[in-house]
């Protein structure tokens, strides 16, 4: 899905965020914008998802211009490929006024919430078994608060861009066994910089 950090000519409408209220429908945005070209089974095998429960979230994603299918002759028989619909060009939240920015939150928390039942469902399997440790390891989660200046944030987000790439790079090879990966940034009300350092508290006379 794109981020606001992404410059887009257009930002999405009612019919774009009725489409996207859903994990499924948000991870399959992902995913063929990543693969281009794609079966429903290719997108299975992308989301981790069976491939007959992907076509109606197919045909809603299709209403709302972010997918366009055609039936094409595909290992000899005739199957139905979809590409990135013109929606795609369009930007969540207007980078201007933040309109949109709450929906956004709402979409962010579905996909969180799937990540987390997908996390669950490894770790009830996992349990017991090895999954090796340090750059081996098979798992990774870590949630961090923190103060990030203008400098910060920018390299953060240069950073991600990278991981995006390496992700859709993995994604087009399919080499290893499925992962989800879960990348995301955003301010905390709750942590705004002050102007003046903090202070040790003084000892009680």
């Amino acid at each position: 899905m794109p981020t606001p950090a992404d410059p887009q000519p257009g930002i999405w409408t009612d019919l774009h965020w009725r489409a996207a209220a859903s994990p499924a429908r948000l991870q399959l945005i992902t995913a063929i914008e990543g693969l281009g070209r794609s079966t429903v089974l290719s997108l299975a095998e992308a989301t981790g998802r069976s491939a007959p429960s992907l076509y109606p979230h197919l045909e809603q994603l299709e209403r709302a211009g972010f997918v366009v299918s055609i039936e094409e002759s595909v290992d000899g028989r005739k199957q139905r490929v979809y590409s990135p619909g013109p929606s795609m060009s369009l930007h969540p939240v207007d980078p201007q006024c933040a309109h949109g920015i709450t929906r956004l939150a709402r979409a962010s928390k579905l996909l969180m919430d799937d990540a987390s039942r997908r996390f669950s469902r490894w770790a009830a399997t996992a349990e017991g078994q090895p999954i090796g440790a340090g750059d081996a390891a098979r798992a990774c989660a870590v949630s961090h608060t923190t103060w990030l200046d203008d400098e910060q944030r920018a390299e953060l987000n240069v950073l991600i861009r990278k991981m995006t790439k390496l992700i859709a790079h993995a994604r087009a090879e399919r080499r290893g066994s499925l992962h989800t990966v879960v990348l995301a940034h955003f301010p905390d009300p709750r942590g705004e910089a002050s102007e003046e350092p903090a202070q040790d508290p003084q000892p009680a006379e």
